[in-house]
């Protein structure tokens, strides 16, 4: 880390000046307006990441001329610098945000902002809110079938007839265990380590959130959905069958990561 910090210095001094480079943000500029977002982006004076995107993106994009754009994650100065890189050279193409849910982070806790947003849905056709996987096929089928949006589930969207930013229904498909376990992979270790080939996140119950909800300074729970199915911490028995399958296949080691489980509920599945 401490090289990494020499390295962002004397790369911020020598190179990038004015614009600092930093190890977790990459450059440091203003991410939060779209209204400085959009006015920066194509101008090289004040955006450290058009020249680079300039020289090797913008040709690609060009090139395929893609229907769908989809930008995975927060948006960044240099993802909205390829929306209007594409948007100027194919008015029609439909740009969509997806993937931007981190453990502290999501457009959907800012929802009601976003609504008035206008600005940023002159370049943002769409923002997924949930369901990314099964929404996103949803988007694609609707924008290359030209069907409506107000037919999507789980998006935000810019209604060019009204003119407004609409939010569709929520409509989650219920997700399973399976869906949220994601095995290490292998490695060859000493007799001394735990080998990565036998750790796993899991989820064990995807269609939950915390069930406190009280604590004020946190909004991870707005990222999930309003909807439950029944009880949501039911069918230990089931869970307990899907961790036995994994050990069955060499996987000894688990790191559950759930919001937060009811102790009675652990309790039982500890004791099964």
């Amino acid at each position: 880390m401490e090289t990494l910090q020499i390295f962002c210095n004397l790369y911020s001094e020598f190179i990038s000046n004015p614009f600092t480079l930093t190890i977790e943000d990459g450059f440091d500029v203003d991410e939060i307006s779209s209204e400085i977002l959009i006015n920066n982006a194509l101008n090289p004076a004040l955006n450290p990441y058009y020249s680079f995107l300039n020289e090797n993106c913008k040709n690609i994009i060009l090139e395929s001329n893609p229907t769908i754009i989809w930008i995975r994650g927060k948006i960044r100065l240099s993802t909205i610098t390829l929306a209007l890189f594409a948007k100027n050279a194919n008015p029609a193409v439909h740009i969509c945000v997806v993937g931007h849910s981190s453990e502290y982070y999501s457009l959907s806790k800012i929802v009601d902002y976003l609504k008035m947003n206008k600005l940023l849905f002159n370049v943002i056709d769409s923002i997924i809110l949930d369901d990314d996987r099964n929404t996103m096929k949803d988007i694609y089928d609707c924008v290359v079938n030209q069907g409506n949006l107000h037919s999507v589930n789980n998006i935000l969207f810019f209604d060019k007839e009204k003119q407004e930013i609409v939010q569709t229904k929520t409509k989650i498909s219920k997700q399973y265990i399976s869906d949220w376990t994601a095995t290490r992979r292998k490695c060859i270790t000493s007799k001394n380590e735990i080998s990565a080939s036998q750790l796993a996140n899991v989820r064990l119950w995807p269609n939950s959130k915390c069930f406190w909800n009280k604590c004020t300074f946190c909004g991870i729970n707005k990222k999930y959905d309003e909807i439950h199915y029944g009880d949501s911490f039911a069918n230990v028995d089931e869970i307990v069958e899907h961790i036995k399958k994994m050990y069955d296949q060499g996987c000894n080691y688990y790191w559950f990561i759930d919001e937060a489980i009811p102790p009675a509920t652990i309790s039982s599945f500890a004791q099964n």
